[in-house]
């Protein structure tokens, strides 16, 4: 994760988060596909006295066996921490 956008306020920020999945399975042994997977995350939060308010971007590109095909995902996500 790294900070890539952050006030100087101190009331909002931005993190990013990348992940590569090594594709090292042996396909011929069934135990994978031997391709990377990837993602990326982008998470954004700004800060009010007694609570956090997240909002989350992700997108996933991933190989499926089965299927000899990649599936690519996204997400969207919310949220509200309050202090108690």
């Amino acid at each position: 994760m790294f900070d890539v956008l952050s006030s100087s306020s101190g009331d909002l920020a931005m993190d990013l988060t990348g992940k590569i999945k090594f594709g090292t399975a042996d396909e011929d042994k069934g135990l994978g596909t031997g391709e990377q997977d990837y993602s990326l995350q982008a998470d954004v939060f700004r800060f009010f006295d007694g609570a956090t308010l997240m909002e989350r971007r992700a997108t996933r590109s991933a190989a499926i066996p089965e299927l000899r095909a990649r599936r690519h995902v996204v997400r969207f996500g919310r949220c509200v921490v309050c202090d108690v």
